[in-house]
């Protein structure tokens, strides 16, 4: 998944950085918080690998049922470009994804899961990393 530019990447900007919801570990069973999140250089080109658990549970608390999970929303931004990227994926059992072609950059990321019905989960922010330094 590359992204290039500021305009660049993959998905479509549709959400502003307002509907984040801040971190909060009480809800990590609930949301896919970010495991690890590690950035290299590939031949002059930055990534970013995030690794994240498949949510059992709904952020109301209820049982998730690993057949009503759609997939993620993964939301990212750098201090350069308050463009709002956006990747949708639509595979329910994938629990990571590397972007690439990331500038010099501190970057935010946040992922939320969503369910048959379209529901989102609380969107969990990672914390702030550095690319390429």
């Amino acid at each position: 998944m590359g992204i290039v530019g500021c305009g660049g990447g993959s998905g479509s900007s549709r959400a502003e950085s307002s509907q984040y919801a801040a971190s909060d570990p009480n809800l990590s069973s609930q949301t896919p918080p970010i495991a690890e999140v590690a950035s290299g250089d590939s031949g002059g080109a930055h990534r970013v690998e995030l690794d994240w658990n498949i949510p059992l549970m709904r952020s109301d608390g209820s049982y998730l049922p690993a057949y009503e999970l759609n997939g993620f929303e993964i939301h990212f931004q750098h201090d350069r470009c308050p463009k709002d990227h956006v990747i949708q994926i639509d595979e329910p059992l994938q629990s990571t994804i590397i972007i690439t072609g990331l500038q010099v950059d501190r970057y935010v990321f946040s992922i939320a899961s969503i369910d048959s019905t379209e529901q989102h989960s609380t969107y969990y922010v990672a914390p702030a990393i550095l690319i390429g330094n």
